[in-house]
């Protein structure tokens, strides 16, 4: 028994990025979510190497320096054309603490892969580099079309091309489907679900009226989505087929935006009761609707679930210098404006590590996507200003 315990509290004084399980590094010391880690690394190709440098440096845990300065070094060779070996050295002089590999779905799949696992293996946190995006583009002409790409604008692929507008694209958590609003053929807005591989199209909902903001479950077996066949905007849950919808919300305001709490048992939406948009939670099951008193804007919208930490929600809000993304903490009923500035940041969708968040930021009629660090707020451009613009991303993750 003596013995037992002091190979426990050495294991509890010993650094924590020395200590790894046969898969990942186990984190034993609790580290400050505002920690820095220095690292550095090396690559096949100067391809490789670029696109890892704008990885790492979009991640506001990582900040790239020379092999000389690094906590850690991490070494990419690429096997084949879908498949990375990586080595992660540490120390001075340098020693091997784990070597694997990944394979992806393309070359650029596999290194994003096989970066996300260092994240995982030296801080103990998921990675979003792998991620894939869908988001609307307006690249010749003013019609919006659905458009998807891998986190850094590569891979791109258009899956509309209807001359007519596409709004609030969402990935199904499999990342078989998008479901989105579109305005194809009849004129009016309707819910529409496109096949993510083959760019099939179904009708999901086609009600008398509008239909909009439709948002897949976490487990992908529910739709939420905003109805006015009634006359007034409510919000409905229905069945992923889309038939038989229930509605949950029953008076004469504007209901938007309804996003899914990680274990699927609520729902946070935008409604205008009060006369401006404010921020509601109401169970699955419908029932007396609760307002989230954030007490910070009278005009708060677009609102995101976190889906890490179910106490965080994410949205937009509207001050004298124009519209910026505020955090809001359940556990302490407070608010935190993530970003400031006469630039708009718009449309906030969390990424799947539950820190970083991609929004729109809009300078005039210039539309661009960015990553914001929840915890550091540092920014990053992700979209290109020569595609033209680009807004209301949503991400998704393939593990």
């Amino acid at each position: 028994m003596r013995y037992l315990k002091t190979c426990i509290l050495y294991l509890l004084f010993l650094p924590a990025q020395h200590l790894f399980s046969q898969d990942d590094i186990i984190v034993i010391q609790k580290q400050s979510d505002t920690r820095i880690y220095r690292i550095s690394f090396e690559a096949s190709s100067a391809k490789d190497k670029n696109l890892l440098e704008v990885a790492y440096n979009a991640h506001g845990a990582y900040r790239v320096v020379s092999a000389n300065q690094s906590e850690f070094h991490f070494q990419f060779t690429r096997r084949s054309a879908n498949e990375v070996e990586c080595v992660i050295l540490s120390g001075r002089p340098a020693k091997e603490l784990k070597r694997f590999e990944e394979t992806g779905s393309s070359a650029r799949n596999s290194l994003l892969r096989a970066a996300d696992r260092t994240v995982r293996l030296t801080s103990g946190t998921n990675g979003f580099f792998a991620s894939r995006l869908v988001f609307i583009g307006q690249r010749n002409g003013t019609f919006q079309e659905i458009y998807t790409s891998d986190m850094f604008f590569g891979e791109l692929k258009f899956h509309t091309a209807d001359k007519s507008q596409a709004v609030s694209p969402r990935w199904s958590p499999n990342g078989g489907s998008i479901i989105y609003t579109g305005y194809f053929r009849s004129g009016f807005p309707d819910i529409f679900v496109i096949d993510s591989q083959n760019t099939r199209r179904r009708p999901f909902a086609t009600y008398k009226g509008t239909n909009s903001g439709a948002r897949y479950s976490p487990d992908g077996s529910a739709v939420a989505m905003v109805l006015s066949a009634t006359g007034s905007s409510e919000l409905y849950i229905v069945g992923a087929s889309g038939s038989n919808p229930k509605r949950l919300t029953r008076n004469n305001s504007l209901e938007a935006s309804p996003s899914w709490k990680n274990d699927g048992s609520e729902l946070v939406y935008t409604s205008d009761a009060l006369g401006k948009p404010q921020l509601y939670r109401i169970s699955k099951r419908g029932g007396r609707e609760t307002r989230i008193n954030t007490q910070i804007s009278n005009y708060c919208a677009e609102p995101d679930w976190n889906p890490v930490d179910s106490s965080k929600i994410v949205f937009t809000a509207v001050f004298s210098e124009g519209f910026q993304i505020v955090l809001w903490d359940f556990k302490t009923n407070k608010t935190e404006i993530l970003t400031r500035g006469a630039r708009d940041s718009i449309e906030p969708t969390w990424l799947s590590d539950g820190r970083h968040i991609v929004f729109t930021r809009r300078v005039g009629s210039s539309k661009q996507l960015y990553i914001i660090d929840s915890v550091t707020r540092q920014e990053r451009a992700i979209s290109s200003k020569r595609f033209g613009n680009t807004t209301q991303a949503d991400a998704v993750y393939l593990r």
